[in-house]
């Protein structure tokens, strides 16, 4: 729970951090406020909604976040690759039949790139990731710009309305910036 909250805290200054310097503006002068109509995360300096779009996961102690300027769906997800994870019977219990195939040809990767897609969308979608379990993720996703990687252990699906331009993503260890020794 701990680290959750790091992760929470953690996602929260990346984030004005970043408006805070496109923006040209100060760190205090911006909110960040979870949207509950639309979903979505939202800045605001004073009572002006400013135009970026926000997605972000967290998994571990890492911090996944994208910001773009663009008006722009976006949906993003990090996933632990747990190599003790059951992926075969998760997928048998919760993917689609299509989905179940794919990870019984190729296993891990091919459960966490579907997991992750999953998020992704979901998290661009505005809905629960469980309304994706079932779901065949790679036709429902066949309309958007998706985009896959791996960082030190992690899966990480980015999923876009439009093409993404000039991306860059950073990812933020929780451990540089809190000192755990102090707890």
């Amino acid at each position: 729970k701990r680290l959750a909250q790091k992760e929470y805290l953690a996602s929260r200054f990346i984030i004005k951090s970043l408006i805070a310097k496109w923006h040209d503006c100060s760190f205090e002068t911006l909110s960040i406020c979870f949207n509950d109509v639309k979903s979505r995360l939202e800045v605001l300096k004073g009572a002006k909604l400013l135009p970026y779009r926000i997605s972000l996961s967290h998994s571990k102690g890492q911090v996944l976040v994208v910001v773009t300027r663009e008006n722009n769906e976006l949906g993003v997800d990090l996933e632990y690759i747990d190599t003790k994870r059951q992926t075969r019977k998760l997928a048998d219990n919760f993917f689609h039949t299509k989905e179940q195939a794919l990870v019984a040809l190729n296993g891990e990767p091919a459960f966490y790139k579907l997991w992750t897609l999953k998020e992704a969308v979901a998290k661009m979608c505005g809905q629960s990731v469980m309304t994706m379990l079932g779901e065949d993720i790679i036709a429902l996703s066949s309309e958007y710009y998706t985009i896959f990687g791996s960082y030190h252990g992690f899966a990480i699906a980015l999923v876009s309305s439009k093409p993404i331009n000039n991306l860059t993503v950073n990812i933020l260890k929780i451990s540089l910036l809190v000192n755990d020794s102090h707890e």
